[in-house]
């Protein structure tokens, strides 16, 4: 055949070559190359340069050179970010581990805009918790990250400035006391030494800048008070839980159920109820609620506390182990309060009667075994014989359901 020839910058072929089915490239029609179109080759794409896996059997150590392999980590967006935020901050607070939180949040992988703003979400959550427990796990939790240099003093910096012009104006309608929390959280990142000693005086010079100025000295104010005397700053959020005296608790509980009684605000009681945060001790106040009931004898009073009890039990304050350990805690103290109270027992039996009705989570066998009237006749003629004797003499009758005639 006669080689083409070249016209005009075009190769004219013959026209045998001109009708072939095969490329005149040399290569297979949709490929890059003439090794391609194959079953091999064509299932694989092209490895850059210079880059080799060692599970390859052809790989060879010494033709590779120097590798370095790190880890990557890819960065989290605002969704991913809130919903990671809120689990660990929710673990934080069932638990309290704070070494645990810590190293969650150092795995997130945040980027700097992202830690200022995990910083202003745990000062918020903490504030929608109410707890002052868990305001003080916050505060510990702040410290810690800046102790493992996780976080640095300007992103504190930037977290309290955001929230001052994005949270506080919110905050403060929704928490009378927003300002005095926040002065007390600034308090305490000055003294752990993240936020710079002159942060409040820059926060003044700047004041002009934020759209609450008002709440925003008030804030700075409450920190300039508190940090006078550093020495109490640990107890800054208060003593909180079963750390506090034991009469002290029982006198809140009776003064909760007192104030109920005058203002039947059943929210406001359940509130009070929870920032004492010792739900271990909670059937003290089924046992202070009956109290009030007797040293009150008004049938109003019983059918409060009743509708008081059930709303607590209703809102997971309360169990039943609970409601029947108080009631079994007033069972035993009856003779003692006969002393003071003559009508003590009519007026516990007639509120027995309103809890009966009103809480079917009691089981029967709890009223069963009260005691009726003619035992309590029995009781009231061994006048010499002191409280505890009488308790289990009526213990005795009770148990064995003695009817006196």
């Amino acid at each position: 055949l006669e080689p083409p020839k070249v016209t005009d910058g075009v190769n004219k072929v013959p026209r045998v070559l001109k009708n072939q089915r095969k490329s005149r490239a040399g290569k297979r029609k949709g490929c890059y190359s003439k090794a391609e179109g194959n079953k091999v080759t064509s299932n694989y794409q092209e490895e850059e340069p210079g880059f080799l896996d060692d599970r390859d059997p052809n790989y060879d150590s010494e033709t590779q050179g120097e590798v370095r392999y790190v880890e990557s980590i890819p960065k989290l967006d605002v969704g991913e970010f809130e919903c990671e935020a809120e689990r660990i901050l929710s673990d934080l607070w069932s638990d309290s581990c704070i070494s645990e939180a810590v190293t969650q949040t150092k795995d997130l992988n945040l980027t700097e805009r992202a830690k200022s703003d995990f910083i202003r979400f745990v000062i918020v959550d903490s504030i929608d918790q109410v707890k002052s427990s868990h305001r003080e796990t916050a505060s510990e939790f702040l410290a810690e990250l800046r102790y493992c240099k996780i976080f640095d003093i300007p992103l504190y910096v930037a977290a309290i400035f955001a929230f001052f012009d994005q949270d506080l104006p919110d905050l403060s309608i929704d928490y009378a006391d927003c300002c005095t929390i926040l002065g007390n959280f600034i308090a305490r990142l000055t003294a752990d030494e993240c936020l710079p000693e002159d942060f409040r005086q820059k926060c003044r010079n700047k004041i002009k800048e934020f759209n609450s100025q008002d709440l925003v000295s008030q804030v700075l104010s409450h920190a300039d008070a508190v940090l006078v005397d550093r020495k109490r700053l640990d107890r800054v959020w208060g003593v909180g839980g079963g750390a506090r005296p034991l009469n002290f608790i029982r006198t809140q509980m009776y003064q909760i159920g007192h104030d109920y009684l005058l203002n039947s605000d059943l929210d406001e009681a359940s509130r009070c109820v929870n920032e004492l945060e010792v739900p271990h001790f909670s059937h003290e106040m089924v046992y202070q609620i009956g109290l009030i009931v007797i040293f009150s004898m008004e049938e109003s009073a019983a059918r409060k506390m009743t509708v008081l009890i059930d709303h607590l039990f209703k809102s997971d304050q309360l169990t039943v182990n609970q409601i029947i350990t108080g009631l079994n805690r007033l069972y035993l103290n009856i003779p003692e309060l006969l002393i003071d109270m003559p009508g003590a027992y009519q007026t516990f039996n007639r509120w027995l009667n309103f809890i009966k009705d009103h809480l079917n989570c009691i089981p029967n066998d709890v009223f069963d075994g009260m005691p009726e009237k003619k035992t309590d006749k029995v009781l009231r003629s061994f006048e010499f014989l002191n409280s505890k004797e009488i308790a289990e003499i009526r213990n005795i009758l009770w148990a064995g359901n003695c009817q006196v005639h």
